[in-house]
């Protein structure tokens, strides 16, 4: 058992492929350098990453495994089939005509309706869906991969509040900004090409859950954490080129599948890169926001 990490109680044999990821990459990212600290999984029936500093302890909701593995399931596949020709500019995109996405079609569905809680009564994980699957030797290029990677930042970010600083915050924003940057100074070290390309992406699923809430519910935060659609551009901006089209492609598919389906008017303009398209995805979402502001 890792040494910084420990369970404060026994873990439902469902979330046992979670807790071995989550070894696999303290492991990984040589974690003696983490804080000591208390992982446990609560029933809540909610989306839940929490810190309890003053504890050392940190809280995952089950429902929140849920949910991040029915976006992983649904991105991977929905990119793979329907985004390998995606433009750098906006487009309309849906999964309701695709009838080899059925299974994502309700995973994206269910989880949606939980992160943003719009049906709270939906709260039963969909039976006709798989959950991941623990393999010996995981490929990088797999749901489970990228399901793990995004479980790993979001729990990283956590350890960073955790985590003792040489410096003094001013704001809480502050120290959000340091706990993703914690985060993924950890995750993108120490990997190989191929390990690469997907925990940057799973980094980006993370950081795009927030703007799905914010694009359904018109919610983006900017008092406790940054702005959503701030936020995603300022982190992967420190660790990633802003040519890297791979990664700021597979952004903007997940932005725009999202944004079709609120009916948030997209760009016509082709962009030079896909950064620049997301950039412009920014300040149409922030608009949406002083809209949902100005109504309520």
């Amino acid at each position: 058992m890792n040494q910084s990490l420990e369970l404060s109680a026994s873990i439902p044999e469902k979330y046992k492929v979670s807790v071995n990821a989550l070894y696999r990459f303290l492991k990984e990212i040589n974690s003696k350098e983490l804080a000591q600290h208390q992982l446990d999984f609560s029933d809540v029936n909610k989306w839940k990453f929490e810190t309890i500093s003053s504890w050392s302890h940190i809280a995952i909701s089950e429902k929140s495994l849920d949910i991040l593995w029915c976006y992983s399931f649904a991105y991977f596949n929905y990119y793979r089939v329907i985004c390998f020709e995606v433009k750098p500019s906006g487009q309309e995109i849906s999964l309701k005509n695709s009838e080899e996405l059925n299974e994502e079609k309700i995973a994206l569905d269910w989880a949606t309706k939980n992160l943003t809680e719009i049906n709270k009564d939906v709260d039963t994980f969909p039976e006709e869906l798989r959950r991941p699957v623990e393999y010996e030797t995981l490929n990088p290029e797999s749901p489970e991969y990228l399901f793990e990677t995004a479980l790993a930042f979001y729990y990283l970010h956590e350890v960073g509040h955790i985590q003792p600083k040489n410096e003094l915050f001013q704001h809480i924003i502050d120290e959000e900004i340091y706990c993703d940057n914690f985060a993924i100074e950890n995750l993108l070290n120490n990997c190989n090409d191929a390990e690469l390309k997907w925990r940057k992406r799973g980094i980006a699923l993370g950081l795009t859950l927030m703007n799905v809430i914010g694009m359904h519910t018109g919610f983006y935060d900017g008092k406790e954490h940054p702005f959503a659609y701030d936020r995603i551009t300022s982190v992967l901006d420190k660790k990633i080129e802003k040519t890297d089209d791979e990664l700021w492609g597979w952004v903007v598919a997940l932005f725009a599948l999202h944004m079709t389906e609120n009916k948030i008017k997209q760009p016509i303009t082709e962009f030079e890169d896909f950064r620049e398209t997301v950039e412009e995805f920014k300040k149409i979402l922030e608009k949406h926001k002083e809209k949902y502001l100005t109504k309520n």
